[in-house]
């Protein structure tokens, strides 16, 4: 009996699961929106008191810093788009997404295209997604 009632129950726990992957999945993409637009508010919400973001680059920057980047007005982003995303789920709330992004910006050097390899790790807090951090695991320039 015990069995038959998981059996009627993995379904159910299937779909909430990818309910909430295909909200991160979403959610992941509106924060690159975000960036897109200069959506500070949204950034703020977005990202964790604590959230670091490593760039591929070395450089390190905090929640202030990555958002002062997103202000700055010398630099416009085109293009970010995710491709590629697989996403980890460790219960009961911390996600880690590995994906592809597409990046298209331009400023005073001109117009750079650039793809980045990347691990973010989210956390759900009261229904909504957080991003603890952002690691940028490879970059490739065209």
């Amino acid at each position: 009996m015990k069995h038959i009632f998981l059996i009627m129950l993995f379904p159910a726990l299937v779909v909430c699961g990818q309910t909430a992957h295909k909200n991160l999945i979403f959610f992941n993409q509106e924060v690159d929106n975000a960036v897109i637009e200069r959506d500070i508010d949204f950034l703020e919400k977005a990202f964790a008191d604590d959230f670091v973001f490593y760039h591929g680059t070395g450089l390190i920057d905090g929640k202030k810093e990555w958002i002062a980047n997103a202000k700055n007005v010398e630099v416009t982003y085109l293009q970010r788009q995710h491709d590629s995303i697989h996403i980890d789920l460790h219960k009961p709330d911390i996600f880690i997404v590995y994906g592809k992004l597409f990046v298209e910006k331009e400023s005073k050097g001109g117009r750079q295209h650039y793809t980045l390899w990347y691990q973010r790790v989210y956390r759900k807090k009261k229904k909504l997604f957080e991003m603890l951090s952002h690691h940028t695991m490879r970059e490739v320039d065209f």
